[in-house]
């Protein structure tokens, strides 16, 4: 009996120690490592660096998730000033999401505060999108955006800006990485039917948008006015579609002039983005059936501080009549002291399949009599199911580096923002000098012998933390600065990368 006793009393005090010790580690990892900052420096050789950049410093960040400026975000922004960067670079996820917009607006808010509290380096902030900074939401992401900008950061939204340093140049790119839930937004690809080859929008759950944005494109410095015309179908007569002129996209806000009908407005009706309605005919109370092909043709023109906006339906094979069913003015909600914009565009949501083609867009002081339109597409030089390069999605808001990559010399010296580490298979085999990511936060949770329990890339296991070479391109995986989900991490403390550029 006695020795029973005492074997009992082993058991309960081993059980003590590892409660006690499981106890610790929960301490640890909530209350100390999510806030042990830690450095870390290193250099980098390249063979094609070009002159003046030796012992250029780059700071990374990532992964700040900001919730709210406290004392860790403050002691965050006191060791940056220290290191005194040549150059700042944020890699994505600067604010932690959420839905309810009077909770995303506080954090955004103390997003730009904590901005406005980084060095000023002599050649600038530059900022990547990240998953939790891109929302289902376009008000969400509207908020955003001028919050960057109006803290002096320089956004990079799938581009690239030459920058002079030292009297060499570099090209400084930016690709967007969202996760958005499953089926919530269609891919937009090319389809046959019946003979003809269109562009068209399976079914989704939530918003859609393409965007026309290719290079050389007349807009891309702003516009007076345009008309744009083609003919579209839909199948399911709970389907939304519709037409986009105006928009500002991809630069970043969620402006557009859009005309549309859904479930619970079949007929075509004015409804725009980050735009008030003024005056006119906003509705035209004409409504379209499903599986017919319609043809259309939408006005847009700047007067003033004003939009005119004109759109008319018609049945594909019937005469085009003369008026405008909707014919009003508006007026931009937050306009952008840029004028940049002026994209053309579409929107779908609903069970069905949506269809576009046969388009044209013209310049209002050049109209189809003079032969010169800005663009016309059929899609007829398509194959199946492709994605057409120059239509650039929103709502899934894929990267896209291709683009970003358009306007860069192939031998000039670069450096890529990409927020996901699975950047770097496409990246390396465009001979990217540098690609800086995070996303992984290094698995925020690591297990002896185990490594990661998580970590959300592709390449969760070769690409987690740290340094890595693909072919002739480096990669940097910072482990962040914030937490995602719960406010913890263990032996995976938050980071700063201070980067040292060297000739080789």
């Amino acid at each position: 009996m006695r020795r029973k006793g005492c074997l009992a009393k082993t058991a309960y005090f081993g059980l003590a120690l590892v409660t006690v010790a499981g106890l610790l580690l929960a301490a640890y990892a909530f209350l100390i490592e999510p806030y042990r900052l830690q450095v870390t420096e290193l250099e980098l050789p390249f063979l094609d660096l070009p002159d003046g950049m030796e012992g250029l410093r780059i700071v990374q960040i990532s992964d700040t998730h900001i919730r709210t400026i406290g004392d860790y975000e403050r002691r965050v922004l006191a060791r940056l000033h220290e290191l005194q960067p040549d150059m700042i670079v944020l890699t994505g996820d600067l604010v932690e999401n959420a839905s309810a917009y009077s909770i995303w607006s506080e954090r955004v808010a103390a997003m730009g505060e904590f901005l406005a509290g980084l060095p000023n380096p002599r050649y600038g902030i530059w900022v990547a999108r990240g998953n939790a900074d891109l929302t289902r939401y376009g008000g969400h992401n509207d908020l955003w955006v001028r919050e960057v900008q109006s803290r002096g950061a320089n956004l990079l939204i799938n581009e690239a800006v030459r920058l002079e340093v030292g009297g060499g140049e570099v090209y400084i790119l930016g690709t967007d990485f969202a996760t958005l839930p499953p089926d919530f937004a269609a891919d937009w690809r090319t389809v046959y039917m019946k003979g003809n080859v269109a562009l068209a929008a399976g079914p989704s759950n939530g918003n859609s948008f393409t965007h026309y944005v290719a290079e050389g494109w007349p807009q891309a410095e702003g516009a007076n006015g345009y008309e744009f015309s083609g003919r579209l179908q839909f199948t399911d007569r709970d389907d939304g579609i519709g037409v986009l002129v105006g928009s500002r996209f991809p630069w970043g806000e969620d402006v557009f002039y859009r005309v549309r009908r859904y479930q619970d407005a079949p007929a075509w009706d004015f409804a725009p983005r980050g735009a008030e309605f003024v005056s006119g005919s906003a509705n035209s109370g004409i409504q379209p059936e499903p599986n017919r092909w319609y043809r259309f043709r939408v006005r847009w023109e700047r007067v003033g501080d004003h939009v005119q906006f004109q759109a008319r339906f018609w049945p594909d094979g019937e005469a085009e009549p003369a008026s405008w069913p909707i014919d009003c003015l508006a007026r931009e909600s937050h306009p952008d002291s840029q004028a940049r914009g002026g994209a053309i565009g579409f929107w779908a949501v609903g069970p069905g399949w949506k269809y576009f083609d046969d388009l044209e867009m013209w310049p209002l002081d050049a109209m189809p009599s003079s032969g010169e339109a800005w663009y016309r597409e059929d899609f007829e030089g398509y194959r199946y199911y492709e994605n057409v390069p120059q239509w650039l999605d929103y709502g899934a808001n894929e990267g896209n580096l291709a683009k970003a990559l358009q306007d860069v010399p192939r031998d000039a010296f670069s450096i890529l923002l990409a927020h996901s580490p699975s950047s770097i298979i496409e990246a390396g085999a465009a001979q990217i000098d540098l690609v800086l990511s995070g996303h992984t936060h290094g698995g925020q949770i690591k297990l002896p012998i185990i490594g990661p329990i998580y970590a959300p890339t592709d390449y969760v296991r070769k690409y987690n933390e740290g340094l890595f070479r693909y072919r002739d391109s480096w990669l940097y995986v910072n482990r962040g600065i914030g937490t995602r989900a719960l406010p913890v991490r263990f032996l995976c403390p938050p980071e700063i990368t201070v980067i040292t550029l060297r000739r080789e």
